[in-house]
């Protein structure tokens, strides 16, 4: 028997996959095709067979009751690795199959044909073939070209069953697609969005698990940051369980996917020394491999982590789905994230103690940027409310002992789109003088456009008064001293003494 590797094996099993026939229940259209090749070419027995990496498996079998055999006693294996028809006249007398079991034992075979079944990309599935327990001296043209017809005819069959597959999965992704979209514009935050995202892949896909990870872009912190499983009713649930593990970014297929921005499927069997803690907590699970979906939101990592057992059968179409549900998530997924960064940006200002104004970028000269948002330390500082400032320029903060050569440096800077920082004197509502330093940096959009100016303003009032008031005080001390008659004189004890 011949136990040559098979160089094609993985294509070959990959094409099976797409076509979801493999283990599949009969089907009449089939086992009438592997009728009509037996009746037709006058054998006792016809055969649809499909190799996969270990196997040989039978789609369709009259007159021998045969579901499957081994790889390494398949004619099929030996028919797929030549052009054409291939035939055995007598296998007792072919030393290729001299010693098969199936030869030696039941059933018994003597002569034997079979016609590739190919794909439209030229991959070798396995054969439509007939068998005879006696041998043959070769068939004639006509009924080579029939069982080559009717191999033809599988693959029409296989082909339509691919189509009716790809166009169910394709429902499947979109409905999928509509009702993940739907639940994340209707999620009141990410968090939200994210735990009802798991819950949906959980049931569409038959995972186990459902994890989502997130990196900083500095690629120093993985954390999950939610996780859904089967087990989640129970405190022993995988998620439940991972979620205080301590994940390393350099060694984590997590973040190999991340880096990379490519799906990965990995098996959790394999040991490659990466997240041995994790593994272990999979294998425990039932989850046999793993699928990393990756995908990025403003300057951080994400993945998607789902789990399956073995019973994961397509996994082409699993990954796609993936793909086309990470694709529609990822604006909705940065708009709540874009909010809920704003909501927080806002309350950080709201709550600061330094007055925070943010103009518009033009025009720099009179009347100058209008203002459209002040945070409340402003009207402290000021006595302005925000509906005395909206719509007018900061200018009308300053008065005539406001120093013209700042501002000449602030618009100069404002001019170039530089950040500036200066000291002014500004006036309160009621007219009192203040100090205030302006800390003033530009707003960017993603072209490089400055489109609004923040400007941080500090009170130094305070600090200016107590600053005056010591110097004050020291010009006074001085001028006391220059004014004793006699000589004064200050003694510094000695340290270096013993």
């Amino acid at each position: 028997m011949d136990a040559r590797p098979d160089p094609d094996a993985a294509t070959r099993v990959a094409a099976l996959a797409e076509y979801g026939i493999l283990h599949t229940a009969p089907e009449e259209p089939f086992d009438r095709i592997a009728r009509i090749a037996a009746r037709e070419l006058g054998m006792p027995i016809g055969l649809i067979t499909m190799l996969d990496a270990e196997r040989q498996w039978c789609k369709a079998h009259w007159g021998l009751d045969l579901t499957q055999t081994r790889l390494a006693q398949a004619f099929c294996r030996h028919a797929i690795r030549q052009d054409g028809l291939m035939e055995v006249d007598d296998a007792q007398h072919d030393p290729r199959f001299a010693d098969n079991p199936l030869v030696t034992g039941p059933p018994h075979i003597r002569f034997y044909a079979g016609a590739p079944l190919v794909t439209p990309e030229g991959v070798r599935l396995g054969t439509l073939c007939v068998i005879d327990t006696l041998p043959h001296a070769g068939l004639p043209d006509s009924a080579r070209e029939t069982l080559q017809d009717l191999s033809r005819l599988v693959m029409d069959r296989l082909e339509l069953r691919r189509q009716l597959r790809a166009h169910a999965a394709l429902l499947e992704q979109t409905r999928l697609v509509a009702q993940l979209t739907t639940l994340a514009a209707e999620a009141p935050n990410f968090a939200a969005a994210i735990r009802g995202t798991c819950d949906m892949l959980l049931a569409a896909t038959g995972a186990r698990s459902c994890l989502v990870l997130r990196m900083h872009e500095s690629g120093s912190q993985l954390r999950m940051i939610h996780g859904t499983d089967i087990g989640r009713q129970s405190p022993n649930s995988f998620a439940a369980r991972m979620r205080p593990l301590a994940i390393d970014p350099e060694t984590s297929l997590s973040a190999c996917a991340m880096h990379s921005g490519l799906q990965l499927w990995t098996r959790t069997g394999h040991d490659d020394g990466r997240n041995d803690a994790a593994r272990q907590l999979a294998r425990e699970a039932g989850i046999d491999v793993t699928l990393f979906t990756p995908f990025r939101l403003l300057d951080q990592h994400y993945v998607f982590s789902l789990g399956f057992d073995d019973s994961v059968a397509d996994r082409q179409q699993v990954a796609g789905a993936m793909q086309g549900a990470v694709a529609a998530l990822r604006p909705l997924l940065r708009r709540l994230l874009d909010e809920e960064r704003l909501t927080l940006f806002q309350r950080a200002v709201e709550a600061s103690t330094d007055a925070v104004i943010i103009t518009e970028a033009e025009p720099l000269d009179a009347p100058g940027p209008v203002i459209v948002y002040t945070n409340p330390a402003n009207e402290r500082t000021t006595g302005y409310a925000l509906a005395d400032v909206l719509g007018r320029s900061q200018r009308m903060f300053q008065g005539p002992q406001t120093d013209p050569a700042a501002r000449a440096t602030i618009r100069a800077a404002l001019a170039q789109w530089q950040p500036v920082r200066q000291t002014l004197r500004n006036y309160r509502k009621d007219g009192t003088p203040i100090w205030i330093e302006l800390n003033i940096s530009p707003v960017v959009d993603a072209d490089g456009w400055c489109t609004n100016w923040v400007s941080v303003q500090r009170d130094l009032t305070e600090e200016r008064a107590l600053a005056e008031e010591a110097e004050a005080t020291r010009r006074d001390l001085a001028a006391l001293i220059n004014a004793i008659p006699g000589v004064l004189m200050r003694h510094r004890p000695r340290t270096d003494t013993k």
